[in-house]
């Protein structure tokens, strides 16, 4: 989640990436733990026509104005297009500072019906009300902040609201949320959420993969051998391969000989050792442990 201005989106996920454009990188050491075949630069964004680049989706979809106290989804506040700004009182919005997510990685806006109607036996969004998000600035807890519906249910604060149990009381369960794909079903699952601040360094914890590209590898002929899949083919192969491509051989300005000698050092990396033993599969730690 990266926040701009007075405005809060989470980063969409690759499925949404324009790569078509992007110059493939070439990492074999890399490619051979996660099981691809090549990398690709994150699309840039073309500034004549102010398209292309990373895709972000607006994430939480709940807003509160400090101006008229409304707390509702975005879309009700109907902003100009641009801006995060309320209809009414003409006042910038502020999205919600609390998310709830599980360990599986689902994301949501907080139940805040849920919450504000918790004593109240009513059916869920059936009570007809608006509600609305209050801070005295008294103390820093989140006793300050209160949550009132104006269908005549008591205010509430979010005092409790991190509590263990605070969303399994509520009968909250993980929806299986995932903001960040395009048109994505929701998934089922068993876990149960948590409370999160939305700017809480906690609510995402990317997996890193990472190698030092040591040349010549993964650049020159020996990213086109791989871009080209010549790993392990047989030397009357590339001979052929090459009989109808001399442009790119000329771009590097080698000969088939020169390609039939990457093939080869690509076979002699990976062979077995002497005592024919194959090597163990590769891991981040063995990355570590060649560098």
């Amino acid at each position: 989640m990266v926040a701009v201005d007075n405005e809060s989106f989470i980063i969409a996920g690759i499925d949404a990436w324009d790569v078509s454009e992007s110059v493939p990188v070439y990492e074999r050491r890399l490619s051979q733990i996660l099981g691809v075949d090549s990398f690709k630069l994150p699309p840039a964004p073309d500034p004549d026509r102010a398209t292309g680049g990373v895709v972000a989706h607006r994430f939480p979809e709940f807003y509160s104005c400090p101006g008229c106290k409304v707390l509702q989804r975005f879309y009700k506040f109907n902003s100009e297009k641009g801006r995060a700004r309320c209809d009414e009182c003409s006042e910038d919005l502020v999205p919600s500072r609390f998310v709830i997510a599980c360990d599986y990685g689902h994301i949501d806006d907080f139940p805040y019906w849920q919450w504000a109607h918790r004593d109240v036996d009513r059916e869920p969004g059936k009570c007809g009300g608006t509600l609305s998000l209050e801070t005295d600035g008294s103390t820093a807890s989140l006793r300050s902040v209160v949550i009132k519906c104006d269908c005549g249910i008591p205010d509430v604060s979010m005092e409790g609201a991190f509590r263990a149990k605070a969303l399994k009381d509520l009968g909250i369960r993980c929806s299986g949320h995932m903001p960040w794909l395009q048109n994505a079903t929701r998934e089922r699952c068993d876990q149960r959420p948590r409370v999160m601040q939305r700017g809480s360094s906690s609510a995402w914890h990317p997996i890193m993969n990472s190698a030092l590209s040591i040349p010549p590898w993964g650049e020159g002929l020996y990213a086109l051998v791989e871009r080209e899949k010549l790993i392990g083919a047989p030397e009357e192969y590339v001979r052929f391969y090459f009989k109808s491509r001399q442009g790119l051989l000329d771009k590097f300005k080698a000969t088939v000989e020169d390609v039939i000698e990457v093939v080869q050092a690509f076979e002699e990396r990976e062979a077995p050792s002497e005592d024919g033993e194959v090597p163990p599969a590769r891991t981040s730690s063995t990355l570590r442990q060649d560098e």
